[in-house]
């Protein structure tokens, strides 16, 4: 017997039909459970930067990573930069303050939180291209590797904090273009 039953839109669904499109619904719901239960729970907290202005060549964005798993930090990008740059800038073991530096990756250790923060590890928004007042959010991906290779990502939005729009200072330049110096 092959009933039929109306749809909101007044359209005829069979019965058939309608189990088709049960088995396909109970099926992407088992890949998706599979595949979320093999991802990394990344959570992304208290992100934000400092006012910035269409064409500063840099701004920084700092933010809390946790992760139930070790991870690295590979990279990261946002539509309101052209680029993203990872910087590093922690504290030697004579506790002095080391020099900020381009990295390719940094270390997200599993359990804790990884602070990219001022005066410290951060994220260089390289060629800005919006301005981006107090208030104002930035929407912000995140990108990892886990021990065995398997990339993950992450989104939130920075929010935009403090009073006033300073201009860059006038030798602001990417780390990334003073490495490339002689």
């Amino acid at each position: 017997m092959n009933e039929q039953c109306a749809r909101a839109d007044g359209a005829r669904v069979s019965d058939s039909a309608r189990s088709r499109s049960l088995l396909a619904f109970l099926a992407a719901g088992t890949i998706l459970t599979v595949t979320s239960a093999s991802a990394a729970e990344i959570a992304l907290k208290n992100a934000w930067a400092r006012p910035m202005a269409k064409g500063y060549p840099v701004a920084a964005i700092y933010v809390d990573i946790r992760s139930d798993v070790a991870l690295k930090l590979v990279g990261a990008s946002s539509p309101v930069a052209k680029s993203i740059g990872i910087v590093s800038a922690g504290i030697k073991p004579d506790g002095s303050d080391e020099t900020p530096k381009e990295v390719r990756e940094l270390d997200i250790a599993a359990g804790r939180d990884t602070r990219l923060a001022l005066n410290g590890d951060y994220l260089e928004l390289r060629d800005v291209l919006e301005d981006k007042g107090a208030g104002a959010t930035i929407p912000l991906r995140l990108d990892f590797i886990d021990a065995a290779g398997k990339p993950h990502s992450a989104k939130t939005e920075a929010v935009v904090r403090g009073i006033t729009l300073q201009p860059p200072p006038p030798a602001a330049v990417p780390l990334k273009a003073q490495a490339a110096k002689p």
